[in-house]
């Protein structure tokens, strides 16, 4: 764009309707512009290079990076692994409830022994004989009717605290969330009108380089008009980023797709 406008310019003072300080002043943005645009490159070889250590797969020149669809999640549904966590701890306890129960429960068993010797059974038979004996045993543990209530209150307890610590971060999760879709909001609505200014910074330049045409006005007001034209189609991406970035973070906060 400066560049096309600088030999506009050119040809204007050739035929004497522009001076040489109004090609000075298009020179000078046009630096900029470069100067600009170097650091630019090398800060996206930056990203690259970094992006290519993050991911371990080498990122060339020639790679063609794809932006994403601005496309909030599906669901609203949270998904953080930290509830399956509360989840996990609390059904540790309720196991540990259940063995306590079963701790107080009497235990029966069943045993069998055998043997072969001389005597056997029976002590009078001077004889080798096979013998075996069988029977029920049945065994208490009264000790643990002492400590049941004190070990039930602190496993409840201590499901009671978890459920707490779990509600507290829901609760701060949805505040969160709803933060961040004001902000993706915000940014839909800004776009909504980026085109609209384009469009007129567009026409109005269009208007300035028609009167530098004629000879009505000088390099610094077109050049002016030319940055507020570039500075609304930087907005405009702008906005695009921040909404792909608003869109990622809530993404992050509900850990959805």
């Amino acid at each position: 764009e400066l560049r096309r406008n600088c030999d506009q310019v050119s040809s204007y003072i050739k035929n004497g309707i522009a001076n040489q300080s109004d090609l000075d002043a298009i020179q000078v943005d046009l630096l900029k512009a470069k100067q600009t645009e170097a650091q630019f490159e090398h800060t996206k070889r930056a990203y690259r290079e970094m992006l290519s250590r993050l991911i371990g797969e080498e990122i060339g020149e020639e790679t063609r990076l794809v932006k994403p669809e601005a496309v909030r999640p599906l669901t609203k549904e949270n998904n953080r692994p930290e509830l399956e966590l509360y989840q996990a701890r609390i059904r540790n306890l309720r196991a540990q409830d259940s063995r306590i129960t079963a701790g107080m429960m009497p235990k029966l068993g069943l045993f069998v022994t055998g043997g072969y010797g001389k005597p056997g059974l029976d002590m009078f038979e001077d004889n080798f004989k096979v013998y075996y004996l069988a029977g029920v045993k049945l065994s208490w543990n009264l000790g643990s009717l002492y400590t049941r209530k004190n070990d039930r209150r602190k496993i409840q307890t201590g499901i009671r605290s978890i459920e707490t610590q779990r509600e507290t971060f829901l609760f701060n999760t949805s505040l969160d969330v709803a933060q961040r879709n004001a902000t993706i909001d915000k940014y839909i609505d800004q776009l909504k009108y980026d085109d609209e200014i384009i469009a007129l910074r567009g026409s109005v330049k269009r208007a300035s380089e028609a009167k530098m045409a004629n000879g009505t006005l000088s390099g610094t007001d077109l050049t002016r008009d030319i940055h507020a034209e570039q500075s609304a189609i930087q907005d405009k991406i702008l906005h695009e980023m921040e909404l792909l970035q608003a869109i990622y973070n809530l993404k992050y906060v509900t850990n959805n797709k």
